[in-house]
């Protein structure tokens, strides 16, 4: 697994891919979700406004290798789910420079796992070089591992935001920061505290856009055990090669240090290092219809070995606007 590591760094430097099909708003229009079990973000989210409304449904379908990070030389379960999605975007104000959206999209699992909902909105524009984006999201029923032991279903609160500064033609400067609300059975108060900055050269324009970035903050829960120190490090390229194609590929390295001072709770000294690799495309196949594909690969590493796994999963979906 550690060789793994640094082919995997390799490989997304080596690359020339990446990019976005946002309009120029000088605001990052949007990435993956971190979250490997949900793929893309739905809908209409990381697009712009034109001078109308516009329309969007579309359905997804998820494969993952190792649903319930079964840890190395344990049984692995793969898992799939089928999504729908509806979302919209419009303009506001007279200038058209700024938008709002949102999207409602429901993912159902092929096995006995609850389906979840997901709702997002936000607001994004700008004003000369400066731009601001905030995205807010509600997500029912999430599996996930993120505390305690084993995939559990949780309620998901999320609050995103961005300030972005194009302090040059080639240099672009984003202020970044997130908020997380998770409530399970046991911890209905697990919340997680992140801030960062970005910085993402623009100077080839859309050919080709690669970005360098990094988050710190806390989880604070009502378990002592769940608490710890997060540090999220990227490397993130956009390319556009032609106006109907937009490919985006990261490489991230998340490390956590787990607070507890108990010697018989689960996360006593535990630290984690944790590598992902995502790599999207969406293709337009004309003003009505486009395709995308979205692919994550996870390397957890951990002194707590029964969080020590790999994943793999990948998406692929149609989506109509109007």
């Amino acid at each position: 697994m550690q060789q793994s590591k640094y082919v995997l760094a390799g490989v997304l430097a080596a690359l020339s891919l990446g990019a976005s099909h946002a309009k120029e708003t000088g605001v990052d229009q949007g990435s993956p979700a971190d979250d490997v079990r949900l793929g893309p973000v739905a809908g209409l989210v990381a697009e712009s406004a034109g001078k109308d409304t516009e329309y969007a449904v579309g359905y997804r379908y998820h494969y993952y290798d190792n649903f319930f990070e079964a840890p190395d030389g344990v049984s692995k379960t793969s898992v799939s789910a089928h999504e729908v999605y509806t979302g919209l975007v419009t303009p506001v104000g007279e200038s058209g420079n700024w938008s709002v959206f949102g999207d409602l999209n429901y993912l159902d699992y092929n096995r006995d796992l609850d389906g979840s909902w997901s709702v997002t909105g936000g607001v994004q524009g700008k004003s000369g070089p400066h731009g601001t984006r905030i995205v807010a999201r509600y997500r029912d029923d999430v599996p996930n591992a993120e505390t305690g032991n084993g995939i559990r279903s949780a309620d998901v609160y999320a609050l995103h935001g961005t300030y972005s500064n194009r302090f040059s033609k080639a240099w672009q400067l984003n202020i970044l920061g997130d908020f997380q609300r998770q409530v399970v059975e046991d911890s209905p108060n697990d919340k997680l505290y992140l801030g960062g900055a970005a910085l993402r050269y623009r100077g080839w324009g859309s050919i080709f856009s690669p970005e360098v970035g990094f988050k710190y903050g806390e989880r604070h829960s009502d378990s002592d055990n769940n608490e710890h120190d997060q540090w999220d490090m990227w490397l993130k390229v956009r390319s556009s090669p032609t106006p109907k194609l937009y490919l985006s590929s990261r490489v991230r390295y998340r490390k956590r240090d787990y607070d507890t001072s108990t010697l018989t709770d689960s996360n006593f000294h535990r630290d984690d290092d944790r590598w992902q690799f995502t790599a999207g495309a969406d293709y337009k196949i004309d003003d009505t219809f486009s395709v995308d594909a979205y692919y994550a690969y996870q390397d957890a590493d951990s002194s707590r070995k029964a969080r020590t796994f790999e994943t793999n999963a990948f998406t692929v979906g149609a989506k109509m606007r109007f």
